[in-house]
């Protein structure tokens, strides 16, 4: 998965660690939403969870979320660890230490603008599909976490209530939390640890 080999993009053909590249990753072994990512702050990540309390939206208003299931927990795996120890000592290096777990480089409230412009550079650096949007990072987490059961997996990502057809909807309690996180952590692994098997270049985070 190129999005854990590479932290590279460009900027005037000149290649530079991604800004946001600790968040597009994160992105995708949550299954948050952009606005969600954006919204996170530091004080939401205590006791091995992340707490889902805002979003920003599109216009930059800070919001509680798309709808009553967006607020929720996630459990924090190694992979999701290693990911935030890196984030802080990306801000850290630029002397940032505000709130904001993934702020703009003058430590403000991300945009949902510029994080979409900063994806699109990356994406195309590496040639990915264009198709692939900062919210189909969210439904790649889905994809590749096909063997969590479906009422866990929806709880995880905050489905909106009308697609509650089958009442598996409700507050995740400690059990699922972690639960959820096992089957997330072993799936990704197990895809980054076959890539890296096929051609010797990824190592999965401890």
């Amino acid at each position: 998965m190129t999005l854990f080999r590479s932290d590279k993009t460009t900027y005037y053909g000149n290649p530079q660690t991604d800004w946001y590249i600790h968040a597009y990753r994160i992105a995708v072994l949550t299954g948050m939403r952009p606005g969600e990512l954006l919204g996170l702050q530091w004080g939401d990540i205590r006791n091995n969870t992340i707490t889902i309390h805002r979003s920003i939206n599109d216009d930059d208003e800070i919001t509680p979320g798309k709808n009553a299931n967006a607020k929720r927990s996630i459990a924090v795996t190694p992979m999701i660890a290693a990911e935030l120890e890196k984030q802080k000592e990306q801000l850290s290096q630029a002397g940032i230490k505000l709130k904001w777990v993934f702020p703009d480089w003058e430590g403000q409230p991300s945009r949902q603008q510029t994080y979409r412009k900063e994806w699109y550079r990356y994406r195309s650096c590496h040639g990915m599909e264009q198709k692939i949007t900062p919210y189909e990072l969210r439904h790649t987490y889905i994809s590749i976490c096909d063997d969590m059961p479906l009422s866990l997996k929806q709880k995880v990502v905050g489905h909106s209530k009308n697609m509650d057809t089958e009442g598996v909807y409700g507050h995740l309690k400690q059990g699922d939390i972690e639960r959820a996180g096992a089957y997330s952590e072993a799936a990704f692994r197990r895809l980054i640890c076959a890539e890296e098997s096929e051609n010797g270049v990824l190592t999965v985070p401890t």
